[in-house]
């Protein structure tokens, strides 16, 4: 939201105007106090200057320039001003919806409803204003508070007031800025647990520059007249203030649910429980048991009836221990057979390839991995593809092949030696 702090004066004066702000009648020294410089003559008046309510001027010093010298007045009476400060917050965008159950559709207020916090060089608390209650400060105050003076602003640490500030003009920046959650605070001695209902504003102000102008310079008779004062301009701040947000609720349940994983494990749920023959079907893929004997009697089935093929399938005897087994031409040629009706694709020389592939991954001992990259990158001495053979224990190994309980696994638990 943006703030908008503002400066007023008492009742009965104007904007875009000067005129006098005090009734004190201090006897002015035209001749020198006491045959002292002039610097020590005090006005008789307080002059105050504003042209807007974000900006107002407290004339201090006269200086007319006439033939090489300099006549110096200063306007000592300023020393009892006391400046008024109001200002208004408003958001710069719309309120969400849901926040307008919580703080209704107001999109901002004024220093009546939000609590003010002046805020000290070291950025603590110097002065807090209730809700409601006139925040008055006086020109002693503000400097004291006021950031980045210059060092040669000696006198500020015997009496409050830097003289020179008075002789030479100075501009001060006074800044608003309001907040409604105390994480969006960054001095921790701030954070005084600022709400939507009861927001804390916090006013700063920062030295800007020496040798402000109360107003343009003039040419009077032989000499110039410069008026010096101090400037104190108000600047609009911007900060976040937090709201409740239906949008950002709904972002973040689902954001939530989809970390959590929920919609998977909800569908799961769906699909296997509400779809009566389907979730039957989904069930027994998705949700499958295992028990080990079972497995391994599955297993025992499938070897006895894979060996009824096996031996169908048997042309010759195995030369190192006369065992029935299946010879590459054997499996060229039944291969063939089942791949006839894709002879269009394959030709006779892919075939061969295909079945030569087939086969050197079914010789006999080519049951891991190590042992079939062994055989593809290295040449076996003594041995042709065309004299290898397929016995029942390789067939055996590659029918169970897919089972939760395969031969060589069968073989390995049941082996007591």
């Amino acid at each position: 939201g943006a703030s908008s702090p503002g400066l007023t004066l008492p009742s009965g004066f104007d904007l875009y105007g000067w005129q006098q702000a005090s009734s004190t009648c201090l006897p002015p020294c035209s001749n020198g106090e006491h045959g002292k410089d002039r610097v020590g003559c005090a006005s008789a008046m307080t002059i105050v200057a504003t042209t807007h309510s974000e900006e107002v001027s407290v004339w201090t010093s006269r200086h007319t320039v006439r033939n090489g010298s300099v006549d110096s007045v200063l306007g000592l009476a300023a020393i009892g001003t006391k400046f008024h400060f109001t200002y208004t917050y408003e958001l710069t965008e719309a309120l969400p919806y849901l926040a307008t159950y919580f703080v209704g559709n107001d999109r901002g207020n004024t220093n009546a409803k939000a609590k003010t916090v002046v805020v000290s060089i070291d950025k603590q608390p110097f002065r807090t204003f209730e809700p409601g209650e006139e925040v008055i400060l006086s020109l002693r105050e503000v400097f004291e508070v006021t950031r980045g003076l210059p060092g040669h602003y000696g006198a500020l640490a015997s009496d409050g007031l830097p003289w020179e500030a008075f002789r030479d003009g100075i501009e001060i920046r006074l800044a608003v800025e309001c907040f409604n959650n105390d994480g969006e605070i960054s001095a921790p001695a701030l954070r005084m647990g600022s709400s939507y209902g009861r927001p804390i504003c916090v006013l700063s102000f920062t030295y800007v520059q020496d040798n402000a102008e109360f107003r343009i310079p003039e040419i009077r008779g032989d000499g110039v007249v410069f008026d010096r004062g101090l400037l104190l301009r108000a600047a609009r701040g911007k900060t976040i203030q937090w709201f409740p947000s239906s949008e950002r609720v709904i972002v973040a349940l689902t954001s939530a649910l989809v970390m959590l994983g929920l919609p998977m494990k909800i569908m799961r749920w769906f699909s296997l429980m509400c779809l009566g023959t389907l979730s039957n079907m989904y069930r027994r893929v998705l949700v499958q048991t295992f028990d080990l004997a079972e497995q391994t009697a599955t297993m025992a089935v499938l070897l006895m009836s894979n060996s009824v093929p096996f031996l169908e399938l048997s042309d010759v005897n195995s030369n190192d221990n006369g065992f029935p087994a299946i010879s590459k031409n054997r499996f060229e040629e039944r291969l063939k057979q089942a791949l006839q009706q894709r002879r269009d694709i394959l030709d006779e020389a892919e075939l061969s390839a295909f079945v030569e592939c087939c086969f050197k991954n079914m010789r006999p001992g080519n049951h891991t991995a190590f042992s079939i990259a062994k055989d593809m990158f290295c040449q076996r001495g003594g041995h042709h593809l065309e004299s290898e053979i397929c016995d029942v224990d390789t067939f055996n190994v590659h029918c169970s092949y897919d089972s939760a309980v395969d031969l060589d696994t069968a073989v390995r638990l049941y082996d007591c030696d």
